[in-house]
C-alpha cells in the first residue's frame, strides 16, 4: 500500500507551491526595492506584498498545520532575535502580524483537519 503523505496534519508536500510563492514574491520585492525600480510604488508593493504573504500563508495552513507551525516558529525567532541582540531582520511590527495571521492559520488548520 502506498503511503499518501497529503492527508497527515504535518505534510510538506500540499504547502511547498505556497513556500515556492512566497519566496518569489518576497524576492521579487526585494531585488525592486533594492535596483530602485518603481520608486514611486515601493510603498504600494510592501503593502501588496504583506497582504499576499498572509493570504498564501492561510491557504497553507488549510492544508496543513505545518504551514503555520512555521510561521509561529519563524515570528517568534525574529522577534527574539531582534529584542536580545538588536538584529532586525523584519521591523517587530512585521513579526508579529506574522504571528498573527499564523495563529489565525493555526485555528483554520484545526477547523480544516480536525472535522
Amino acid at each position: 500500500m502506498v503511503n499518501n503523505n497529503k492527508n497527515h496534519l504535518f505534510a510538506l508536500g500540499p504547502i511547498i507551491p505556497h513556500l515556492i510563492i512566497i519566496a518569489l514574491v518576497v524576492a521579487g520585492y526585494t531585488y525592486i526595492v533594492k535596483n530602485e525600480i518603481l520608486p514611486d510604488w515601493s510603498t504600494f508593493m510592501y503593502y501588496s506584498m504583506k497582504v499576499f504573504i498572509a493570504f498564501e500563508l492561510i491557504l497553507a495552513s488549510a492544508r496543513s498545520f505545518l504551514a503555520p507551525t512555521l510561521g509561529i516558529v519563524a515570528a517568534l525567532g525574529l522577534l527574539f532575535i531582534d529584542d536580545v541582540y538588536q538584529i532586525s531582520f523584519i521591523t517587530p511590527a512585521d513579526g508579529w502580524q506574522i504571528l498573527t495571521i499564523s495563529v489565525v492559520g493555526l485555528l483554520i488548520s484545526a477547523l480544516m483537519k480536525l472535522k
